[in-house]
């Protein structure tokens, strides 16, 4: 059976040191300095008529979450310090995420959403249709945004889990979360998703991948 590690509490370090507790919410602390670890040059340039604009602004911050009360520990500390070292790997696996999601948002406003346009809509669309190579990676930097990292305080080992929230053009709504761990995808959601899951993390994954579970993908089904 897959387990959550859950230490109890730690010592602050000068990394934790940074993170300020969010006003009005006892479980979150945020570091509203940090530099983006992963696509930093990513934006959100292009959003296909009929679609809204994203959702939220663009600042970023890391938030790191202590549903037990307790202040930032040693597993938010270690999966961001795995993340830094790792930062090209996991870039590479979010992207091979993101663009299984990007095609879906794709494919469906080609199939879906055009066919419908009026002449008008259909004029800003061939504006910027050629404007990218919308069936290939390269469309992620146009299409996604990194707006947020969050931190967990449960993790398959002594290294917490973590998510990554994007802007996305083709969902002004709900955006995109994915959550890892270390250089694993485990699943993904809306923004925040996975923010106060707490020790129903595993059992939040399992669910996901039971309909949601790409080639690549760390798989937590029990078989």
């Amino acid at each position: 059976m897959i387990r959550l590690f859950c230490p109890a509490r730690h010592t602050m370090s000068d990394f934790l040191d940074r993170f300020v507790r969010a006003p009005g919410l006892g479980n979150r602390y945020e570091w509203k300095s940090a530099t983006k670890p992963v696509f930093r040059n990513a934006v959100v340039k292009f959003v296909p008529p009929d679609i809204n604009e994203p959702y939220g602004d663009s600042e970023f911050d890391i938030t790191a979450f202590c549903e037990s009360g307790n202040v930032p520990g040693s597993l938010h500390e270690n999966a961001w310090n795995f993340l830094e070292a790792n930062a090209d790997t996991i870039e590479a696996n979010l992207r091979r995420k993101l663009f299984v999601h990007h095609m879906k948002g794709y494919r469906g406003f080609v199939d879906e959403i055009v066919p419908d346009l009026d002449d008008d809509e259909l004029e800003e669309w061939d504006a910027i249709r050629d404007a990218i190579a919308w069936e290939t990676p390269i469309a992620i930097d146009s299409m996604y945004e990194l707006i947020g990292v969050g931190l967990l305080e449960a993790g398959l080992d002594d290294c917490g889990c973590c998510y990554f929230d994007f802007n996305c053009g083709w969902d002004e709504e709900h955006g995109i979360s994915i959550l890892m761990h270390k250089t694993n995808v485990l699943a993904a959601d809306g923004i925040s998703g996975f923010a106060n899951c707490g020790s129903e993390l595993i059992p939040c994954v399992q669910a996901i991948q039971q309909y949601d579970l790409d080639e690549g993908d760390f798989s937590l089904l029990e078989t």
